[in-house]
């Protein structure tokens, strides 16, 4: 049976001598668990399917251009950017910054235990600063399960532009394998130690060509001795897996309903955010808003009154 459990560590403040600490909600069931910290915007700590806890974990804290290619730490949710950047409205001509992977991050949501189908199902809910929106995420774990559904609304008055990602950051290792839907077509946003024929060019997955050679993305460690980039694919089919030796991390979706995925890949001198795989899977470019906009099917928007929904389930079968 799922099972939740709610643990609160309590911190004492200048001036709020009952000041609530950041706590943690952890749901679980027969082959899964999912830890989430509401004041760390709900951020998701501990994925265990199959045995193994996926998430890469560090303390370090990553500069913004690190986390929007996928630097952060956890699994949490990028909206309404993921690169930091700054927007000019049209009606006041006022600018708006918006951080590195968005503000949702920065904001604890109003949260919400419920039973779906038997399973308990955490619901958090995010309400807009910057820009008039609703934002919904509901994890709901059940035995070797984790299923993630996703609602967005506009609540102004004008048309809202937007990117969405999920940002999970797993470990890089000499046997990590990844795998996307054969001939996927990639775009480069970023390279760093490795020459990708330069930002903007297009490869298809595996077989990206280099500079030098033709390599094989499937085995990030073996692509270079030290390197990092940040890629975006349109996806044709709805499944990407992580697999570490027998054990695979699987995502399955509607294509339709979530288009895109970035990938950033991190192998440089160093542990911890030095070495790591990111997935994105995603609606819009995963990159900056503000530029996304000159990118093929970059830049989706919500008329006011307009809700979109989607959905995501995790598993870890055996190979």
């Amino acid at each position: 049976m799922p099972a939740i459990l709610s643990r609160f560590r309590r911190r004492r403040a200048p001036d709020d001598t009952d000041a609530r600490g950041p706590g943690e909600i952890d749901l679980s069931a027969a082959g899964a668990r999912v830890v989430i910290v509401p004041d760390l915007g709900a951020r998701i700590t501990h994925f265990e399917l199959g045995g193994r806890q996926w998430l890469a974990q560090d303390e370090v804290s990553p500069t913004d251009a690190d986390a929007a290619r996928g630097g952060a730490t956890g699994y949490e949710e990028c909206f309404p950017t993921v690169g930091a950047c700054r927007l000019v409205s049209r009606n006041s001509g006022l600018a708006i910054e918006i951080p590195a992977l968005g503000e949702l991050r920065t904001m604890r949501p109003a949260m919400r235990v419920t039973t779906l189908d038997g399973a308990l199902e955490v619901v958090c809910t995010w309400t807009g600063e910057r820009f008039a929106y609703r934002f919904t995420r509901g994890v709901r774990v059940s035995p070797g399960v984790v299923r993630m559904r996703y609602a967005t609304t506009n609540t102004g008055a004008a048309s809202l532009p937007f990117l969405w990602a999920s940002n999970i950051a797993l470990p890089l290792g000499p046997a990590t394998r990844i795998s996307l839907p054969e001939s996927a077509r990639g775009r480069v946003l970023a390279q760093s130690g490795v020459d990708f024929l330069g930002v903007g060019a297009e490869h298809k997955w595996p077989r990206f060509r280099t500079a030098k050679k033709l390599v094989d993305m499937t085995v990030p460690d073996e692509v270079g001795p030290r390197y990092a980039c940040h890629l975006s694919f349109d996806m044709p089919g709805g499944i990407v897996s992580v697999s570490e030796g027998s054990q695979r991390l699987e995502a399955r979706f509607d294509e339709k309903q979530i288009p895109q995925l970035g990938l950033a890949i991190r192998k440089r001198v160093g542990t911890g955010l030095n070495r790591g795989v990111t997935l994105q899977p995603a609606i819009g470019t995963p990159d900056v808003l503000a530029h996304a906009a000159g990118v093929s099917a970059g830049t989706p928007w919500l008329e006011p009154g307009e809700t979109r929904e989607w959905e995501i389930s995790w598993r870890s079968p055996t190979e």
